[in-house]
């Protein structure tokens, strides 16, 4: 059922990424040139970059685990499918990482860049939490769900 408590837990992982797409992920610094890199784009000040240059790969993975997170609280009926869902948010999260890691290091080549993270680059590790707690849920209640089913 919708009410129950992984149906919390994964509506908190399927929205806390989407704040990756309007809040800045990662500033990069070069001399009076300062760079705020989100899932949507960059914002430039002053900073050599091109402008044809978008984070793709951020930007999927945030869209694939808002997407996935969201879909399976409304598998409630198919246990096994909302597990297989939290897996696969669990390595898109991973993706997503791998990603900022690469977008990251294709702008700041140039070694008078001085890149600092932004507190919203930890969001999706506290959606990757929340998947977490969601998929033990799951499996507590398949648990018991199967615990009944032979008493019966």
């Amino acid at each position: 059922m919708i009410q129950r408590i992984q149906s919390v837990y994964l509506f908190l992982a399927g929205i806390i990424p989407a704040i990756t797409f309007f809040a800045p992920v990662a500033r990069l610094q070069a001399g009076d040139g300062l760079l705020s890199m989100s899932s949507l784009g960059y914002e430039a000040a002053n900073f050599p970059v091109d402008e044809g240059v978008m984070p793709w790969g951020m930007t999927v993975t945030a869209l694939l685990l808002v997407a996935i997170n969201l879909w399976a609280i409304f598998c409630y009926r198919n246990r096994k499918k909302q597990v297989t869902l939290t897996n696969w948010a669990v390595a898109i999260t991973l993706l997503f990482y791998i990603a900022a890691v690469v977008h990251i290091v294709m702008i700041a080549n140039d070694a008078s860049v001085s890149v600092s993270p932004a507190p919203m680059l930890f969001a999706p590790l506290a959606a990757l939490c929340f998947t977490m707690l969601a998929r033990r849920a799951i499996k507590r209640d398949e648990a018991l769900v199967r615990a009944a089913d032979r008493i019966r």
